[in-house]
C-alpha cells in the first residue's frame, strides 16, 4: 500500500516537471482574469448607485421636507396638503415630487391645485432646493406673483425681499403692484432700522423698460416714479426739453420723434403721480392697500373745478403716448411747443396749488 501511494507521488511529480511550462503560463491568464475581474467590480456602479439612492433618501428626510415645509408655511401656503416625495428617474438617478397628503388615489397634485396655489408650491420648492445648497447666488424671477390672490402675493413679496438680505434678487415684471409691495416692505424694513439705529437691511434699485417701434427692451432714461413733481418736471424741463430742441433745430427727425414719444409717456407718468401726491396729498395711491387720512383729508378741501380741468386736458392729451394705439389710427408725432407749454403749466400748477 505504501508503495502503490510512493508511485503515484513519482508519477505526480513527473507530470508536473513535464508540463511545468503549460501550467506557469495556464497560472499567468487566471491571475490576468482575476485582476480583470477585480478592476470590473471596482468600476461596478451598484454600490455608487446605492449610496446616491441613500443620500437622496437622506437629504429628503433629513433636510429637504424640512426646509419646503418652512417655505410652503412662510409664503402663505400652510394648509396646502401636499408633501415631498423622492421619485426614481433611472439608475442612481432620484428627483422630488409632491403628493397629496392623506390621499388614496393616484390623481398627481397639479390636477388638484389652482394655478395660483401650484406656483406657489413651485416657488417653495424651488427657494427649498436653492437654500439647501449654501450658496450666495442671485435669484431672477420672471413675475412672481402672476396668478396668485392679494394674502399670496404680500406673503411672497415679504419672502423675496428677505432673501435679498444676503444675495441679489432680480425681478422681471410688468406689475406695477409688485413693485409697489416690494417698496412697501423695503420701507417698512428700513424704518425699522432707522429707529434701531441700523443700517437699512435691504435697498431697491428700479429700471424701466421701454418698447419703442420695433425696438423692445430699452432702458428708460428718465423714470420718475421714484421722484418727486417738483423734481420731475424741473429734469424735464433742464434736461430733457433742451435735448428735444436740439434735435429739431439739427433736423434729426427720427430722434426727436423717438425721444420725444419716451418723454411725452414719462410726462404722463407724473401727471398721473400729481393725482396721487399733489391733488390727493397722498390718501389715496394706487396699488397700495392701506389708506392714509390722518393729517391729510384736510387739504383735500382746497381741490377746485378749474385743479380737475387742467389735470384732465394733460391726462387726455398724453394718454396716446402711453398705451398702444391701433396701426390704422397711429397717434401723431409729439409737439415740442404743445410740451413745453404743458410743462411749464403743469409746474406752475404744482407751485401754486
Amino acid at each position: 500500500m505504501k508503495l502503490e501511494t510512493r508511485l503515484k507521488e513519482l508519477q505526480s511529480i513527473q507530470w508536473l516537471n513535464q508540463n511545468k511550462a503549460a501550467i506557469l503560463e495556464e497560472r499567468k491568464r487566471l491571475n490576468s482574469i482575476s485582476t480583470f475581474d477585480s478592476a470590473i467590480r471596482l468600476t461596478s456602479t451598484n454600490a455608487l448607485t446605492s449610496k446616491s439612492n441613500e443620500l437622496a433618501k437622506v437629504e429628503l428626510n433629513a433636510g429637504y421636507q424640512e426646509r419646503f415645509s418652512k417655505e410652503l408655511r412662510v409664503l402663505g401656503g400652510i394648509r396646502l396638503p401636499v408633501r415631498p416625495v423622492s421619485k426614481q428617474q433611472g439608475k442612481g438617478k432620484i428627483t422630488f415630487g409632491l403628493t397629496l397628503q392623506g390621499s388614496k388615489s393616484v390623481v398627481p397634485a397639479e390636477k388638484i391645485l389652482s394655478e395660483g396655489e401650484i406656483r406657489v408650491v413651485a416657488l417653495a420648492a424651488f427657494l427649498a432646493d436653492i437654500t439647501g445648497s449654501g450658496q450666495k447666488s442671485p435669484f431672477i424671477f420672471d413675475d412672481p406673483i402672476s396668478s396668485l390672490d392679494q394674502d399670496f402675493e404680500e406673503k411672497v413679496v415679504t419672502r423675496l425681499v428677505a432673501l435679498a438680505m444676503d444675495r441679489q434678487v432680480i425681478i422681471f415684471t410688468h406689475r406695477l403692484s409688485l413693485l409697489s409691495q416690494v417698496e412697501s416692505v423695503t420701507r417698512k424694513l428700513k424704518d425699522q432700522a432707522r429707529e434701531n439705529g441700523l443700517a437699512a437691511p435691504v435697498s431697491v434699485t428700479v429700471e424701466t423698460l421701454r418698447k419703442l417701434g420695433k425696438d423692445s427692451g430699452i432702458t428708460a432714461k428718465l423714470s420718475l416714479r421714484d421722484s418727486k413733481p417738483v423734481q420731475a418736471v424741473a429734469r424735464i424741463k433742464n434736461e430733457f426739453l433742451p435735448r428735444l430742441k436740439k434735435h429739431v433745430d439739427n433736423g434729426d427727425a427720427d430722434t426727436f420723434e423717438r425721444e420725444a414719444w419716451q418723454t411725452c409717456s414719462e410726462f404722463r407718468i407724473l401727471v398721473e403721480k400729481c393725482i396721487e401726491s399733489v391733488l390727493l396729498n397722498d390718501v389715496l395711491v394706487r396699488f397700495r392697500r392701506d389708506i392714509q387720512t390722518k393729517g391729510r383729508l384736510s387739504k383735500l378741501t382746497k381741490i377746485e373745478q378749474s385743479d380737475c380741468d387742467l389735470i384732465d386736458d394733460l391726462m387726455t392729451r398724453y394718454s396716446v403716448f402711453e398705451h398702444s394705439q391701433s396701426d390704422e389710427l397711429p397717434a401723431p408725432c409729439p409737439d415740442l411747443q404743445q410740451i413745453e407749454h404743458d410743462v411749464d403749466a403743469l409746474s406752475s400748477w404744482i407751485n401754486a396749488f
